[in-house]
């Protein structure tokens, strides 16, 4: 229809009705693209609200990990430093030696935490959604993703070296009969007296306590960045008109 109007203004030698006719397939065009390029960046910003929803939920699990993490530690905190003492003094705690048994094993427990950072990971590498969230929230989202890198890191460091066994792989531990249920458990091979004068089981002893306290520090510091990490996302949703309930499960 445009071509069959140009072509009749052109033989009519109207390039008045020529010119308004270019004007207006160029209008179209540009309008064209100017609509796609709306629904584009639209879409686009849907997507990186979605995102902060989904790193914030990430974030938060890794919150929760921290805490649990060293609400476990500061609970276990009194019975090692009882075996300790026990084993520094060389005299057994009023508990007995079964107690003592149960308190170095758990020391091969799992006290090494894994931090979540799929979403965070994604989002730093995508340099289009980073470039549309603000400067502070990068700096915050900076800062954090340092703290989960080298923490898991070093927890992956001190696993592979199986620091949290070192103890337990002592030749003075090992597969007993309790002393007081008669069944299998593991504990001290010889008595303890033996055991709180050898200098290689108390370095050890020590060594591994001092490697589970390092893990409460590490998750008390990292509690501290994700509150800052937290602060600056609601800033962040609060600009991006992203309710504060939108948190994905």
């Amino acid at each position: 229809m445009i071509l069959a109007r140009i072509s009749k203004a052109v033989r009519e030698q109207n390039w008045f009705a020529v010119a308004l006719e270019f004007i207006i397939v160029i209008a179209g065009v540009v309008i064209g693209f100017q609509v796609t390029a709306w629904n584009a960046d639209r879409t686009q910003e849907a997507r990186v609200n979605q995102v902060l929803v989904r790193l914030e939920s990430e974030v938060r699990s890794n919150l929760t990990l921290a805490q649990r993490q060293s609400a476990m530690i500061e609970e276990a905190t009194p019975y090692l430093e009882t075996v300790f003492d026990a084993i520094h003094q060389c005299e057994l705690p009023e508990e007995g030696i079964s107690y003592v048994h149960d308190v170095i094993w758990s020391l091969s427990g799992d006290w090494i935490p894994t931090y979540l950072d799929t979403v965070l990971q994604a989002t730093a590498s995508d340099v289009d959604l980073t470039s549309r969230l603000s400067p502070d929230f990068q700096a915050a989202m900076d800062t954090y993703a340092g703290h989960i890198a080298e923490d898991s890191e070093q927890l992956q460091i001190n696993f592979d070296l199986m620091w949290g066994d070192i103890i337990t792989r002592h030749p003075a531990f090992g597969l007993i009969d309790d002393p007081e249920t008669g069944e299998a458990t593991f504990g001290l091979t010889i008595p303890f007296t033996e055991v709180c004068r050898d200098a290689g089981f108390q370095r050890r002893y020590s060594n591994t306590v001092t490697f589970i306290m390092g893990f409460q520090r590490r998750a008390d510091n990292l509690i501290e960045d994700i509150g800052l990490m937290l602060a600056a996302m609601d800033e962040e949703k609060r600009q991006r008109g992203i309710e504060a309930d939108e948190v994905a499960p």
